[in-house]
């Protein structure tokens, strides 16, 4: 263990949180990029739906701004969260390396003078200092960049398939409300909600995995993904066949 007091401990937690905790400024480009992802993610789910039901779109075809400022929202709440997250786990990755790491020990020569060993002390305390935060430094870019590792994909697979959940759902309420007209060639009563992929785990998505439902029914399905790692979403068929985008 760091032979180092409690206050020293929580001092060097402070001022490592200060030093790789995320700035605004990032958590802010973090906010940014959640809120194109998703909203990327919509326009895409949204004209998928389109080209199944064989209605044309605009070319420059956006969402809603309502829906739009939702996103930007929850953007900004999920940066927050992210970064909330990494402090909280930085924190808890100092104390862990500072309850097993040990230090290299040394003793200052007796050399008959008190005041020289306690000068030799002093060095060496701060030597021993110096040492135990650059094993730190070492010690959290090693683990900063396994946790970018995971946890980068796992926040762009979550607002990615939120964004397209959103954008399936917005397609839907439109053709309810009768604000989307399907093509001539397709008969409205042969549209249908798959949940994919077939397969799931012991969980809250394992009822709905692979069913599929008239898509007059969708509000009674549960918005997706439903946990963190979640792989299902909800695709719009026509005769029970998806229609691949070109």
């Amino acid at each position: 263990m760091a032979d180092i007091s409690a206050p020293q401990a929580q001092a060097l937690t402070k001022r490592v949180g200060t030093a790789y905790g995320f700035t605004q400024a990032t958590e802010d480009h973090i906010a940014q990029l959640i809120y194109q992802t998703r909203v990327d993610a919509i326009i895409e789910s949204y004209k998928a739906c389109a080209h199944t039901v064989q209605t044309q779109l605009a070319p420059d075809w956006m969402p809603p701004k309502r829906l739009l400022e939702e996103q930007a929202r929850i953007a900004r709440d999920h940066a927050a969260s992210v970064s909330e997250t990494f402090r909280e786990s930085l924190a808890s990755q100092v104390k862990q390396f500072l309850a097993s790491y040990q230090p290299t020990r040394a003793q200052p020569q007796d050399q008959g003078d008190n005041q020289d060993d306690d000068d030799d002390r002093k060095v060496l305390a701060g030597l021993a200092l110096i040492a135990l935060r650059a094993a730190l430094a070492a010690h959290l870019a090693n683990w900063m960049q396994d946790w970018l590792g995971w946890k980068a994909p796992q926040v762009a697979q979550v607002e990615t398939c939120s964004g397209d959940n959103a954008g399936t759902t917005l397609f839907l309420d439109d053709l309810s409300n009768n604000y989307i007209q399907v093509g001539d060639n397709v008969d409205i009563t042969t549209l249908a909600i798959a949940v994919v992929p077939e397969e799931s785990s012991r969980d809250f998505c394992s009822d709905f995995a692979g069913n599929v439902y008239a898509w007059v029914d969708y509000d009674l399905i549960p918005d997706f993904p439903a946990h963190v790692g979640c792989i299902h979403r909800k695709l719009l068929l026509v005769n029970g066949v998806l229609q691949e985008m070109p």
